[in-house]
């Protein structure tokens, strides 16, 4: 079974490098915790905005 993985602080400078590993190491069930979507600079499968979903 495979874990969803979720990031807090997704569009900060650690989360920013850390999105950007997860996605090269080949996870896909990554959701993001983001303040403002419109700050986000890679395309995560998906995000979420004040509150989980």
């Amino acid at each position: 079974m495979k874990n969803r993985i979720l990031v807090t602080g997704a569009t900060g400078q650690v989360g920013h490098y850390l999105v950007r590993s997860l996605q090269a190491q080949g996870h896909e069930d990554v959701v993001l915790a983001v303040r403002n979507p419109a700050k986000l600079t890679h395309s995560p499968l998906s995000y979420c905005r004040n509150g989980l979903r």
